[in-house]
């Protein structure tokens, strides 16, 4: 369940673009909708983040919030679980490490193969290998309604 959830947000985290550049660099970027420029980039990016002990992690997303938004008196409720019942305790960077490899190899096989689009273009053969990697990756994690 774990695995699944971990994928989904993956890919769909892959098409879209990413403001954390300057979380990564610890610098504020004058393009506030940076994107990362490879696959490693991604992982750069969201490690510096991701991989922080709480009270860091939250800081710095207090930090970038107080540097992005304006203020409405509001703060987030804790979302704090208990390790032992916690579903994102599965997660394993290694795992969403291989998960990003493959689907940056099928882009980077477009490029290769000499196409000036390159990438996983929707429409394109590369985009239909991807999707059928991850159909066989949901179908592997026991999803049987994958479509």
């Amino acid at each position: 369940m774990v695995l699944r959830t971990l994928l989904s947000l993956l890919l769909l985290a892959g098409g879209t673009t990413l403001a954390v550049t300057s979380l990564a660099s610890g610098a504020a970027s004058e393009n506030k909708q940076a994107m990362a420029t490879s696959a490693q980039g991604l992982l750069d990016m969201l490690e510096s983040v991701s991989f922080l002990p709480p009270e860091q992690y939250r800081q710095k997303i207090a930090d970038e919030r107080a540097a992005h938004t304006f203020s409405l008196g509001l703060q987030q409720l804790p979302q704090n679980m208990d390790e032992s019942t916690d579903p994102r305790r599965g997660i394993i960077a290694a795992d969403i490490a291989a998960y990003s490899d493959v689907l940056a190899a099928i882009a980077l096989e477009s490029k290769q193969d000499g196409e000036v689009l390159w990438g996983r273009i929707q429409g394109m053969a590369y985009e239909r290998k991807a999707h059928r990697w991850i159909y066989q990756q949901l179908q592997s994690f026991g999803m049987e309604d994958v479509r």
